[in-house]
């Protein structure tokens, strides 16, 4: 069974255990494709509910909490903790995979690891709660940095604010290739080997196809090279092209 098999069979697992024992339980952090496969899967369970919860509002790593009807969303209990390391150090001198590989080096699993939020000599780290005592107790040094760790209250996190760039361009087509290029700043013929190498996703599913048809709101994310959004569709040109307004994340 390929790992996409295997997660699908996992989530319909979590639901039916969740439906027959009338209690709710929870996934480790999940990426953004993982959850949309989980909500393809959950949304045909019409006796439960599903959430997505990452610590703060706009979180892109999150865990998928599975809960019966009779519940609500404040009724659950939320397994996530936040954690601050400070310490001489700032965003040009300490990146998010040097934080991450210092994680990971302790042997802690990707999927214990939700998002990691950098800001001048300040790092947050969201982490499933039963791994929060181990970091406590283990992390002293990222990259050449002593560094120091303490608990946080979710509510406290300094969230840093998103770059966007506006592109108001015109489109041929809502072909993938054609709305790539622009958001992207790339020629067609350089995006296509991304797109036919399994590197483009499109509402976080790889699409492989270039003349994919896309509609307003869709994500595009191109493996190494970021993510934009399908903000508008706004008729036609003169000359017959379509307006659009793309929003690219810097």
């Amino acid at each position: 069974m390929g790992n996409e098999n295997l997660f699908l069979a996992q989530i319909t697992d979590m639901a039916n255990w969740v439906k027959k024992n009338r209690s709710q339980k929870n996934t480790n952090f999940l990426d953004l494709s993982k959850q949309a496969l989980a909500r393809d899967v959950l949304k045909d369970f019409p006796d439960i509910k599903f959430s997505f919860l990452g610590g703060y509002k706009g979180a892109e790593r999150k865990i998928a909490i599975v809960y019966p009807s009779f519940l609500s969303e404040s009724d659950l209990n939320v397994p996530l903790a936040a954690l601050r390391i400070t310490g001489a150090f700032d965003e040009k001198t300490l990146s998010h995979r040097d934080f991450l590989g210092s994680l990971i080096g302790l042997g802690i699993s990707r999927e214990k690891i939700g998002d990691i939020l950098i800001a001048s000599n300040l790092c947050q780290v969201l982490v499933m709660d039963d791994i929060k005592p181990y970091i406590l107790n283990s992390l002293f040094k990222v990259g050449k940095f002593n560094v120091s760790i303490e608990e946080m209250d979710l509510e406290d996190l300094i969230l840093p604010e998103k770059r966007v760039k506006e592109i108001k361009t015109t489109v041929s087509a809502l072909r993938l290739d054609a709305v790539a290029s622009s958001a992207f700043g790339m020629s067609r013929s350089k995006v296509l080997p991304y797109i036919r190498g399994e590197r483009v996703q499109v509402n976080w599913k790889t699409i492989t196809k270039p003349a994919y048809a896309l509609n307003s709101g869709d994500v595009i994310s191109i493996r190494g090279r970021g993510r934009a959004v399908l903000k508008e569709i706004n008729g036609k040109s003169q000359k017959g092209r379509i307006k659009i307004l793309v929003l690219r994340y810097l």
